[in-house]
């Protein structure tokens, strides 16, 4: 709770602008972190998009395992 309050606090900051990417990305990963799925599946949609390879393939990695934590497993034997 702690993180997501920090990372949407620098996000409305003045100068949020400044902060590039990453911040967004950590906040998807606290709303991830704290099963708040349809909040990191919002902000990492946006970032699966970037043009920084790194926080694009981060984003697309973490809408992968979103998927994967909302789907019940389920093993045949």
């Amino acid at each position: 709770d702690e993180a997501i309050a920090y990372y949407k606090s620098a996000l409305s900051s003045p100068f949020a602008e400044g902060l590039g990417e990453d911040t967004p990305m950590k906040l998807a990963m606290s709303y991830f972190n704290k099963k708040d799925y349809a909040n990191a599946r919002k902000l990492a949609q946006r970032l699966a998009t970037s043009s920084r390879p790194a926080i694009r393939d981060k984003a697309r990695e973490m809408l992968q395992r979103i998927w994967q934590a909302e789907r019940p497993q389920v093993f045949i034997n």
